[in-house]
């Protein structure tokens, strides 16, 4: 899953690119596959 934020990059000027990873459990990964999930 890759996710993105558009809007980011109209407003700042990137340097630099990072990959990062999450470890999600059980009820995070059931949320994010039934479309129920946010990251705040």
């Amino acid at each position: 899953m890759e996710i993105n934020n558009k809007k980011a990059y109209y407003e700042y000027f990137f340097e630099a690119t990072y990959t990062a990873g999450l470890v999600l459990q059980g009820t995070e990964i059931k949320s994010l596959r039934s479309g129920k999930a946010s990251f705040n």
